[in-house]
Formats: C-alpha cells, structure tokens, sequence
C-alpha cells in the first residue's frame, strides 16, 4: 500500500467493476444501518463480510494492511468502555482484574463501538481500494458534484499513500546517515523534512493545476469513461430492499435499542474480557517496543 501512490488495488472482480456511485450508495445505505445498531454480534458479523469480500475482490492483502490501523483503535475502545463505562449508570459489575472491575454495560457498549468502528472501517476501506480515484471524480462530476469538491476528493485518497512512502523513505535516509532512532520514535526527526515535502508538493500542484486552467468553465472531459450499467443498477434496487428489511427487522427485535435487554453469560462474558484485555495490553506492548526501537 505505500508503494503505491494510491490506495487502489488493480483488479478485475465485480466490485472493481461497478460504478463508484453504486459503491458510495452501498456505503450511505450501510452507514444508516450500522450507526445506530446496538448488537455487537451483528457489527462484528459485517466486519466479517467485508473480510471475506475483499478475498473475493483480490484485494486481501491490502486490506490487511489497512485494517492494522483499526484493530488497535477497536481494542482501545472496547478495553476502554470495559473497565471505565461512559453511560449512566446504573453499572452492573461483572468481574474484578486486580483493582479494575468490568461492567457488563461497559463491555456490552464497547463492543458495540468497536463493532462500529470495524465494520465502517472495513467496508469503507474496501471501496476505496476496489475504486480509481478518478473513476470515483469523474462519477462526481456527473451527478452535478462540484469541480472542487471532486478534486479534493481525489487528491485526498492519494495524498495519504503518498505521504506513508515519503516518511518511509525519510526515515531510511536518516537511518542510513546514522540516526539511531527505530519504530515510532524514528517518525519524530522525520516530521520537519515530512512537511517541508508537503509543502513542496502543494506548491508544484498548484502551479500544474494553474497551468492546466483548473477552475475554468469549459466542459471537462477524461481519459477514463465512467457509466452506470445494467449489473449498478440491479445492485441499487437489491440494496434498498435489504436495507429497508434490515431495518424492520432490526426495529422489531428491538436491536436498536438492546442494551438494557440483554446479558451476557458469565462465561462468554468472560471470555470477551479476556480477549479485549489481551488484545489491549498486547497492542500497547507491541507499540511501547516499537517506540523505545
């Protein structure tokens, strides 16, 4: 992924092939599910289909990469919300780690937004990397999107990639010149020539942006011909129906609003504590290590 200065991943799968605005629909219409879902079993479950999505796709490998980033955040959250709950209370304990005592609403809604945070995360992700940044411009443009707005959009899923491969080549030109520093504290010497970079790449965007009548009124045209078919819009109508059944169903049983109405067994219960303190304290190690080289 920072070999690369895009996110995208080359391929031939159905995703790949769909319109970019068949997929940004796709991801509103999962937005409006997930966000106010209150089962962790279902948002995991969704984390879980975008996994085996990007198998399908191609992409696997990547998206691993990607998904680093959000396993720890998730972690923390759950680790977090366990032991430290930020609802009201009333909080019903459910085992005491030393002098840190879990709560069964802490755990219950930490899941939840680690749920959250995985399953928008992933599937996020996963467009991103099945979608050319200028197919997604170009889509833009034709439903009326402003010129600017598209362009912001393209050059924000490129700078990213762009910037992991200019800190990484930094940092193995200080190291080959004696710097010491490994892991994270090798990123601290490295932000100074990072953002003088950065600010020398802005400028020479703008002089080509400027050189190529950015923001002229004419008609725009492209290399890349983006257009709706008959696979997009088969997609769309099957979409809207399993969202809207989603949810009913949802909304019948109650899973909006869950919290209060379920309980964990003691085991399971267990378990997820278990696993959320050890996957906490095992990420920290691992970045504390990093961080001291």
């Amino acid at each position: 992924m920072s070999a690369r200065a895009t996110l995208y991943t080359p391929g031939d799968s159905i995703l790949h092939r769909l319109n970019p605005l068949t997929k940004v629909v796709l991801l509103v219409e999962l937005l409006i599910v997930v966000f106010p879902l209150m089962n962790p079993f279902i948002l995991f479950a969704l984390a879980g289909v975008a996994v085996i999505l990007a198998v399908l796709a191609g992409v696997f490998k990547e998206f691993l990469k990607g998904m680093m980033i959000l396993v720890p955040a998730a972690f923390a959250m759950a680790f977090f919300q366990t032991f430290w709950p930020a609802i009201p209370p009333p909080h019903r304990p459910i085992m005491k780690i030393g002098p840190l005592t879990a709560y069964h609403e802490g755990l219950y809604y930490g899941l939840v937004f680690a749920g959250r945070i995985l399953a928008m995360g992933a599937f996020a992700l996963l467009m991103v990397q099945v979608t050319h940044p200028v197919d997604l411009f170009v889509s833009l443009l034709k439903i009326k999107i402003p010129y600017i707005v598209g362009f912001m959009t393209l050059v924000t899923l490129q700078l990213v990639p762009i910037l992991m491969k200019e800190a990484t080549t930094i940092i193995q030109a200080q190291q080959s010149r004696g710097m010491k520093a490994r892991g994270l504290t090798a990123l601290i010497p490295s932000m100074i020539p990072l953002f003088a970079s950065s600010m020398e790449r802005v400028q020479q965007l703008a002089m080509s942006l400027e050189a190529r009548a950015f923001g002229s009124s004419g008609k725009k045209t492209s290399l890349r011909e983006v257009r709706m078919r008959a696979l997009d819009y088969a997609v769309i109508a099957l979409s809207v129906i399993l969202t809207v059944a989603s949810i009913a169903y949802f909304n019948e049983h109650n899973w909006f609003n869950y919290l209060r109405t379920y309980t964990f067994p003691v085991e399971l219960a267990a378990v997820l504590i278990g696993t959320v303190t050890v996957g906490f304290v095992g990420m920290a190690a691992y970045f504390l290590v990093r961080m001291t080289g």
